[in-house]
C-alpha cells in the first residue's frame, strides 16, 4: 500500500503546473503596492513641483478668485457684458470648483440603494349575504 500512496504522491507533484516554477510568473501571491504608498513617478513629480515651488492646489484657488472677479466685474458693468464670456467664466469656474472639492471632500459612491419590502399577499374574506 506505501507503494500506490508513494506513485499518487508522484503523480500529484507532476500534475503541478509549470507555470508556478517560472519565477517571472510566480507574483500570484503578491497583493502590489501597499495602500498608501508614492509610486516612484508620483514621488519624483512632487519632488521636482515642491523645487520649483509650485502648488497646483493653491494656483487653482488663485485661478478661481480671478474668474470669480471677472464675472463680478461684468455683472457690476465695470467690464463690458458679453453672454458667451459669461458662460465660458462660469463652465470654467464650475470645473475648477469641481476639481477643488475632490481634494476637500470624501468622494461620493455612485451606486443606488435600493430597499427591499417583505410584502404580504392581500387575503379577501368574501361573505354570504342573507336574504
Amino acid at each position: 500500500m506505501s507503494d500506490t500512496n508513494d506513485n499518487i504522491e508522484e503523480v500529484v507533484e507532476d500534475a503541478t503546473p509549470s507555470v508556478l516554477s517560472d519565477p517571472r510568473l510566480n507574483n500570484l501571491s503578491r497583493k502590489g503596492r501597499p495602500r498608501g504608498a508614492i509610486s516612484i513617478n508620483s514621488a519624483a513629480s512632487i519632488k521636482r513641483l515642491q523645487e520649483l515651488g509650485f502648488d497646483p492646489l493653491e494656483r487653482l484657488v488663485i485661478q478661481y478668485d480671478e474668474v470669480t472677479k471677472k464675472i463680478s466685474d461684468m455683472e457690476n458693468g465695470t467690464t463690458k457684458y458679453s453672454a458667451i464670456a459669461m458662460s465660458n467664466l462660469e463652465t470654467l469656474r464650475k470645473g475648477i470648483a469641481d476639481t477643488l472639492v475632490k481634494y476637500s471632500y470624501r468622494a461620493v459612491p455612485s451606486s443606488n440603494e435600493t430597499t427591499v419590502e417583505n410584502k404580504t399577499p392581500l387575503k379577501i374574506t368574501l361573505t354570504g349575504i342573507d336574504l
